[in-house]
């Protein structure tokens, strides 16, 4: 169900809208003849408060498209679903993706022929001659077509093409390794919020508890059998719990904020969220975590990807000692006006093939600093392969130990959480048969609200943990 609300900033546009819409509706409803019922007085009180009425409808219903927020209550799968549409860094990285396909299609073509023209004017300071007769002309119009097809550049011209080939692939894997870390961002908030909204709750009931509690001092305390200190001491842990709550509600609030960034949805649009905090066991053994990470983390493609520009890079580097075969095919035109209809010494056109040769011999020991240059880059990036994959190992073990503590701390917080709902009944019930003190309700009240919301916080633990693991295993 969508809930649609009215933005500032269209505001006068409605206004006008709505009273127009208004007035129609008005219009249509004299049909009904409502004036037999009542006298005109009532009639025309009736039709103002259904103008406002209908104007305030309106107003909700009728706006400014690009004004226009929608509310939603939104599960995990929807929450994950809506951040991989819409998260603006995934846009920029998929943007990228179809920049270096179309380098790659670019380097492709490189290879193919290309066409070029010329038009162009020369002007000499006076007419070639030979004994006083002009062989030729003082000024010349002349255009050019060429046609050019590399036939051998050393290999240059293909790696550059695989190397762009490589670089869109590792544009995939780094697309791939974003939707890896946001999904895991918007888990982790996605929990916070539940632990929020849940510790939310915990602090409204140990408020009703001390409410309860504070009525049954006051009772005593009218009695005579209890000093009006105690009934202080309740109302202050009573304050005390309604600033806890409110510190917790505005952090709800705070974690819903990041939600939205992270969503690319207004900072002023509603946002609920559902879902429980539960345990889902996990079977997976640490070396079959590992394998998975090793095999699906999409760094390690990354670094792989890194290996192989290397090489193709020395590649490239080494085309440079071979030389450079080229055919041209050229159609030329000349005159003595922009029209090129010849002239009286040069035909009107003219055309030429060639095949040329173009050898660097010696550049000072240019390249061959660059080939080292790029040995060394190799050399590098498989160590920086290497050591990626230590880190990888290392990651998926402290994740897969810290999900077994989360899980052990489930154990002792449910363990913790039984206790001091027992000592909160004992404490209580032994305050009303005046057995037992103010200070030890007000302590076990206290304990079994930090018992609650520590309970409620390992099993987001728990969860943020193993949505952690499973990032480390590149899911």
């Amino acid at each position: 169900m969508k809930t649609y609300i009215l933005k500032a900033n269209c505001k006068n546009h409605c206004k006008q809208l709505n009273t127009n819409l208004a007035k129609i509706f008005l219009n249509n409803l004299r049909w009904l003849q409502l004036d037999n019922l009542m006298n005109n007085t009532n009639f025309k009180l009736l039709q103002l408060h259904l103008l406002k009425f209908l104007k305030s409808l309106i107003s909700i219903l009728i706006i400014a498209p690009s004004t226009l927020v929608w509310a939603k209550n939104y599960t995990l799968d929807q929450i994950i679903q809506l951040g991989l549409s819409q998260n603006p860094t995934i846009t920029a990285t998929q943007q990228g993706i179809a920049a270096s396909r179309e380098a790659t299609k670019a380097a492709k073509r490189a290879m193919g022929p290309s066409l070029s023209t010329e038009f162009g004017f020369l002007q000499k300071n006076k007419a070639p001659s030979l004994n006083g007769m002009p062989i030729g002309d003082e000024h010349l119009w002349s255009g050019k077509l060429n046609l050019h097809q590399p036939i051998f550049t050393g290999g240059y011209l293909f790696t550059n093409y695989e190397l762009n080939q490589l670089k869109e692939q590792q544009a995939k894997e780094q697309l791939k390794q974003l939707k890896i870390e946001l999904k895991f961002n918007l888990k982790k908030t996605f929990y916070e919020i539940l632990k929020a909204k849940a510790i939310v709750t915990t602090y409204q009931k140990n408020i009703a508890r001390l409410q309860e509690h504070l009525k049954v001092i006051q009772n005593f305390y009218q009695q005579g059998l209890k000093p009006q200190v105690e009934v202080l001491q309740a109302k202050t842990a009573l304050a005390n719990a309604k600033t806890n709550l409110i510190t917790a509600k505005n952090l709800v609030q705070t974690q819903k904020s990041f939600l939205k960034t992270l969503l690319n949805l207004p900072q002023n649009s509603t946002l609920n969220c559902e879902g429980q905090l539960e345990y889902k066991p996990f079977f997976l053994s640490l070396t079959e975590c590992q394998k998975i990470a090793l095999k699906n983390r999409p760094e390690l493609a990354i670094a792989k990807k890194n290996i192989e520009l290397a090489k193709k890079t020395e590649t490239i580097v080494k085309s440079s000692f071979y030389p450079q075969i080229a055919a041209d095919a050229t159609y030329y035109k000349y005159g003595e006006d922009p029209d090129l209809q010849g002239t009286p010494y040069l035909p009107s056109d003219s055309w030429q093939v060639a095949i040329g040769l173009r050898w660097n011999i010696f550049e000072s020991g240019s390249t061959l600093a660059k080939l080292q240059q790029a040995k060394y880059n190799l050399a590098r990036v498989k160590a920086v392969y290497q050591d990626l994959k230590n880190r990888i190992a290392y990651e998926v073990k402290s994740a897969y130990l810290s999900l077994n503590s989360a899980k052990q701390a489930i154990l002792a917080a449910r363990q913790t959480l039984i206790e001091a709902r027992e000592t909160f009944k004992l404490a209580t019930a032994r305050y009303k048969s005046q057995l037992g003190t103010n200070i030890d309700v007000l302590d076990a009240t206290t304990k079994l609200s930090q018992a609650e919301s520590t309970y409620v916080g390992s099993l987001a633990n728990y969860a943020i943990a193993l949505s952690n693991l499973e990032r480390s295993m590149g899911r």
